[in-house]
């Protein structure tokens, strides 16, 4: 961690490029709204890319000009990995949460079928459909209840990245 920021850090010096104190006011008010949207309608917008010129106004902040320390700025450049990869962690929970409310569908399905069509032929292969579902169905809601939790970790996660951003605003 410290060799990428040494490197970032060394990268930065070198580069002649100036932000204005309005510049990064700006840039910090792209993250806070990106920060608004849950972590999956992130994930989904693919807003990733909008938010790069933002940290790079934020990595080349003159702490000496703001009240930022090089703790907060050390933690701003740290946050547009931690975006992605929350933002990521939520569409897969989301993902494995709606899976299991598709088996669901299907499994109600196939019951109400085999409840109003038991005389037709079909019927043995629903019902064999329908073992294979609730063979499965254990391995089906341990996922959904990981995802769930995970959903409550990253969206804690999210929130202290928001609650983060609010705080150093007044500091830039």
């Amino acid at each position: 961690m410290k060799t990428f920021f040494s490197s970032l850090e060394s990268e930065l010096s070198n580069s002649k490029t100036v932000f204005s104190r309005e510049e990064a006011k700006e840039a910090l008010a792209k993250v806070e709204e990106a920060l608004i949207m849950t972590p999956a309608s992130f994930y989904d917008l693919g807003k990733f890319s909008s938010l790069k010129q933002a940290f790079k106004i934020l990595a080349s902040i003159d702490c000496s000009s703001t009240t930022l320390t090089i703790e907060h700025k050390h933690m701003l450049l740290a946050m547009e990995d931690s975006i992605k990869e929350v933002a990521g962690r939520a569409d897969k929970a989301e993902k494995d949460k709606k899976h299991l409310t598709e088996k669901e569908s299907i499994k109600l399905t196939l019951t109400r079928n085999l409840d109003g069509n038991g005389i037709f032929r079909n019927s043995k292969e629903m019902k064999a459909e329908l073992d294979a579902l609730r063979k499965e169905w254990s391995e089906y809601e341990a996922k959904a209840k990981v995802a769930e939790e995970e959903a409550k970790i990253v969206e804690a996660e999210w929130g202290r990245m928001k609650h983060f951003v609010s705080s150093i605003k007044r500091k830039i």
